[in-house]
């Protein structure tokens, strides 16, 4: 039996990867995290358009799933807007109503190559 077959399956329920580094996804993978989850979490500044929601969702259900898949990690991305932001009726309403999340899914590329 080898040392990898060994080693505990391991889930992060809760991690921000917006802001590491690959270097990140692979001492996570050597570590043997198998799965994680990443929600959606307030930048540390007000957003002042729709669209830095839209791009940052963007970059959580198509760029961070690729870059994990690079070291056999699933990754799941939960969409939310922070209750720091949804102060901020208007915007957070805005937001609200742009596509969802499972809508701009359906519209990126990837998606449509493996659902047709």
């Amino acid at each position: 039996m080898s040392a990898i077959s060994l080693m505990p399956r391991l889930f992060d329920p809760h991690i921000h990867m917006y802001s590491r580094t690959t270097d990140d996804y692979e001492a996570m993978s050597k570590a043997g995290i198998e799965v994680i989850v990443q929600p959606s979490f307030w930048l540390g500044s007000p957003r002042r358009f729709v669209g830095t929601f839209e791009d940052y969702w963007e970059n959580m259900i198509s760029f961070e799933p690729k870059r994990a898949k690079e070291f056999g990690i699933e990754h799941y991305t939960c969409i939310s807007v922070n209750p720091k932001e949804a102060a901020a009726r208007p915007l957070a309403v805005d937001a609200d109503h742009s596509p969802s999340p499972q809508e701009q899914t359906k519209r990126h590329p990837k998606f449509r190559e493996n659902n047709e």
